[in-house]
């Protein structure tokens, strides 16, 4: 088992009262991995923040894996390793 961190910023942190979480996944995991572990924890409520069923992530967040989006990536398949860090950033608007 590999361990990654997960860090909520902005308005995340409100609704899963966590800043950081330490995450066990199994090797060759990757971030559709990691959603489905936070889904487990959070539930159908908080993690709606995060999720939309029709292509996995939420259109109001960015992931992003030791500071690269995933969108550079490989999306919802990109592999995390022991050690990683994903962010979870609420895109923000107002004005």
């Amino acid at each position: 088992m590999e361990h990654v961190f997960v860090e909520f910023l902005a308005a995340l942190r409100i609704f899963t009262k966590e800043r950081r979480m330490d995450i066990e996944v199994p090797e060759g995991a990757t971030i559709t991995t990691v959603l489905n572990e936070l889904h487990q924890k959070f539930g159908d409520g908080k993690a709606e923040r995060i999720f939309d069923t029709s292509n996995g992530v939420s259109p109001a967040l960015i992931i992003l894996v030791n500071g690269t989006n995933i969108k550079n990536l490989d999306g919802i398949d990109t592999l995390v390793q022991d050690g990683d860090v994903i962010a979870c950033v609420p895109i923000m608007a107002g004005g």
